[in-house]
């Protein structure tokens, strides 16, 4: 019994008998309450399994929205313009420097600058077109033949190499606005890439398109390939302007919604940051990432208001379950209370003992909860088919659903408790007049019999008879 005494040892007693009587009341009705237990896991599970396929289903359309965009809309060009006396390395370890915060696969150097080439100890120079360095080009070259051009070496295309009558080894001529630098001997030949190629940054590659593409075969237009220190050395002998490019790649496959929308902002910072350096003053850049995180924003907009829509319905209904599961174990429960009330425990006291009970229920149902959503969720997302290349569908418990499914487990135990509360003041004389169908409506005082044995005699009529008659012409 709950007493009020005034001494501390009573009050101490009193909390160990509570505690007691809870752990005999779990023990002697473990499979009711492992019935709210799960009810209540459920709830947690439905209503958490929305928000973490919604952010998952955010990642996949960012995938396959970047995935399936041109080259350049998601990756960015910084570019920049110099003479001769260009200071290539001052400005590459400027732009290092300041992408190294991106989430990046790769960045491509690339410089490129108008040459006309002849052969040496032929008649005039008579093929102008573009030399080209770009950093790993030789392993995007189809049929490259030969060795990656040295300083003071070049690799040109089969067809030039046709063109001029020339192979591995022999020497051609670069001639510029300053002269001629000695000359320079074709180290490797190779065919022109796909037009498109992610490597050549797509629409912007230096090589126009294939012969097959165009409407007669030709040459004008296809570039030479140098080395880096090769083109740079070249390009100052024989005063060229070039065209300087640094392509950052980002990397898909590792970014996130979160950081995909902050990546905007911050290589528009990146790129004001740069041009307002001596080394890259001047800078240019480019990219349509703006364009293509609005449409993913649009497109998750779109979908997760369906989804989170369904989800709540569901909740909705699996929290009425948990009242009805509720409502049916503190009926086994209502004697058992009205008992207690009679032998002198307070109001208080077993409020108290079915607020630790409702609590203890939804601290054993979170966890159930968060992983049985986790479940469904990964079901749902097996169910929609493979998924597109490049685009990936993580599932994984994120703060979000976390916190929702913390506060469903809440709202839980909140039910449960609210639920007992009109049990807690019945004595053992009033729960038995509650019971009785003296006092009930007016349905429930007459025997059940009399609602069940009409449709049991209806039910065995008809396996008795069976099917009469024939089917007939309207059947």
């Amino acid at each position: 019994m709950f007493l009020r005494k005034p001494f501390n040892d009573a009050a101490e007693r009193a909390e160990v008998g509570t505690i007691r009587f809870l752990l005999r009341r779990c023990v002697a009705q473990r499979m009711l309450g492992l019935a709210v237990v799960v009810t209540l896991a459920f709830s947690v599970g439905v209503l958490v399994a929305g928000p973490i396929y919604a952010e998952a289903a955010r990642e996949a359309i960012l995938g396959s929205t970047l995935s399936s965009a041109s080259v350049a809309s998601v990756n960015t060009r910084f570019a920049l313009s110099g003479g001769p006396d260009f200071d290539h390395v001052a400005a590459d370890r400027a732009i290092q420097y300041a992408v190294a915060g991106l989430p990046l696969a790769a960045i491509v150097e690339q410089g490129r600058g108008p040459i006309v080439l002849s052969v040496e100890g032929g008649p005039a120079p008579s093929y102008q077109t573009t030399a080209v360095f770009r950093s790993g080009a030789e392993e995007h070259l189809p049929d490259f033949d030969g060795r990656p051009p040295l300083v003071g070496e070049v690799a040109i295309t089969d067809t030039l190499a046709r063109r001029f009558g020339v192979g591995i080894g022999d020497r051609i001529v670069a001639v510029g606005t300053a002269g001629a630098p000695p000359p320079l001997i074709v180290s490797a030949t190779f065919s022109t890439p796909p037009s498109g190629d992610p490597f050549w940054f797509g629409s912007r590659s230096p090589f126009p398109e294939p012969a097959r593409e165009r409407q007669a075969p030709s040459i004008v237009g296809e570039p030479i390939l140098l080395g880096r220190e090769g083109y740079l050395q070249t390009a100052a002998r024989l005063g060229i302007t070039s065209e300087f490019a640094w392509d950052a790649y980002l990397d898909v496959a590792a970014t996130r919604f979160d950081r995909a929308v902050e990546l905007p902002g911050e290589i528009r910072t990146i790129a004001a940051r740069l041009q307002d350096t001596p080394a890259t003053a001047g800078l240019r850049y480019g990219n349509g990432l703006d364009t293509l995180v609005e449409i993913v924003r649009q497109r998750v907009a779109t979908l997760r208001i369906p989804i989170l829509l369904v989800v709540f319905q569901i909740g909705a209904v699996t929290l009425a379950v948990l009242a009805g599961v509720g409502s049916l174990v503190l009926t086994r429960q209502s004697f058992e209370l009205a008992v207690l009330r009679s032998r002198g425990f307070s109001r208080r006291a077993l409020l108290l003992a079915q607020g630790v009970q409702a609590v203890l229920a939804a601290v054993l149902a979170y966890p159930l909860g968060l992983v049985l959503g986790l479940g469904l969720a990964l079901m749902a997302s097996r169910s929609n088919g493979r998924s597109l290349p490049g685009a990936l569908f993580p599932i994984r418990l994120t703060p979000t659903a976390a916190a929702l499914g913390l506060g469903v487990a809440a709202l839980g135990a909140l039910i449960l408790l609210l639920l007992s509360i009109p049990y807690l003041t019945r004595t053992v004389l009033e729960e038995r007049r509650s019971l009785s169908r003296a006092h009930g409506p007016p349905l429930a005082r007459l025997p059940v019999e009399l609602f069940v044995a009409p449709v049991a005699v209806f039910a065995f009529v008809q396996l008795r008879s069976g099917p009469s008659g024939r089917p007939s012409a309207c059947s």
